[in-house]
């Protein structure tokens, strides 16, 4: 299910084979729920550190494809996040075996995935209460841990979690550093309603994140919201995000463009310790999770207003995404050669330093 483990547990046999010699090559691709054979050939293509022309067949893809992996002998393919079932062959992906000592694996919420695509099913449980307890301490502080009636305040919420590790490390970066008893009290309380009489194990998951999210400020939730703008599994360079937010008029004005980047970097921060936003490794970049931004777009589809007497307003998204676009296209005056941007105001881009 989401929200369990699956893509952290391969991160770590992923960071454990680098240290190893065992196998030549390690290829990591996230697939997605929007699967696309093309774009999943280019994916592994790169990794390898090659191309494959996008003008010729799919099927002939898949033979270059087929003969790239084939002279990566013991490599270890990990596919992240598949949502349906296809062919390996289709794709150009190797069949292990014996000879050519590969490894494929893959993550995925679908038994039926499994079982059609021929793989060995390795379930991954929810945590143990103690596990799941001591991942909350590790993310909310052990410097906590003194007060014994806090400690059984800790217990009880973590118990809200039922084991599972995304609804913990959120909860616990909503609640790190929140050492008073009656804020815990509320805050179980709360909890509970959020996620009382759900039997799915994914909608408590969806509970916990929307409990963390409605204690963000609004101009944090909306910095937030913005990001389901993007799509699934990508990963958003920090810079662009912060200078978006600010492009799009949800960081307030401020005396100066350096105190409003210091005000979105600061935003970014509090989602990431709050583990809404997760970082990416190795890459100044930053991803939602796939349940983060399932409950960012239903929470988006609350703020509609679909018609009302002579009016009607836009989705925030799609207010986002019509923004994004205009900000792609640019009236460039000939000859000036204009350099560097030097802020924004009122929408308009100021700029500076001419050639």
């Amino acid at each position: 299910m989401g929200g369990i483990g699956k893509t952290t547990i391969m991160k770590d046999v992923h960071n454990r084979l680098l240290k190893e010699s065992k196998f030549r090559k390690l290829i990591w691709v996230t697939v997605s729920q929007d699967f696309n054979i093309r774009r999943l050939q280019n994916n592994i293509a790169s990794q390898l550190e090659r191309n494959l022309s996008d003008d010729e067949d799919t099927i002939v893809r898949a033979g270059k494809l087929s003969e790239m992996l084939r002279g990566q002998m013991r490599h270890v393919l990990i596919l992240d996040d598949v949502w349906r079932s296809f062919s390996l062959e289709d794709v150009g992906i190797l069949e292990p075996t014996t000879y050519n000592r590969c490894k494929l694996v893959l993550t995925t919420r679908s038994e039926r995935v499994v079982e059609s695509m021929g793989f060995k099913k390795v379930k991954v449980p929810c945590f143990s209460m103690e596990e799941a307890m001591n991942l909350f301490l590790s993310k909310v502080g052990q410097d906590m841990l003194p007060n014994p009636t806090l400690e059984s305040l800790m217990k009880l919420a973590v118990r809200e979690c039922d084991g599972l590790p995304l609804a913990v490390v959120t909860l616990a970066g909503c609640t790190r550093g929140k050492s008073d008893p009656r804020m815990w009290e509320n805050a179980i309380d709360e909890l509970r309603g959020y996620i009382r009489n759900i039997h799915d194990m994914e909608d408590k998951v969806y509970g916990c994140l929307k409990f963390s999210y409605d204690r963000l400020q609004r101009v944090d939730q909306d910095c937030l919201l913005y990001c389901a703008l993007y799509p699934e599994d990508h990963g958003i360079y920090k810079d662009e995000i912060t200078e978006n937010w600010m492009e799009e008029g949800l960081i307030d004005e401020m005396g100066s463009i350096k105190a409003m980047e210091g005000s979105s970097h600061s935003i970014l921060q509090k989602l990431e310790e709050n583990c809404l936003l997760e970082r990416v490794q190795d890459r100044p970049c930053i991803k939602m999770h796939d349940l983060v931004r399932d409950m960012a777009l239903h929470i988006t589809r609350k703020r509609f207003l679909v018609q009302g007497r002579s009016c009607i307003k836009m989705h925030d998204l799609v207010r986002y995404m019509a923004l994004h676009i205009t900000r792609k296209r640019f009236l460039v005056k000939a000859g000036i050669q204009l350099e560097e941007v030097q802020t924004w105001r009122n929408g308009v881009k100021i700029w500076r330093r001419f050639l």
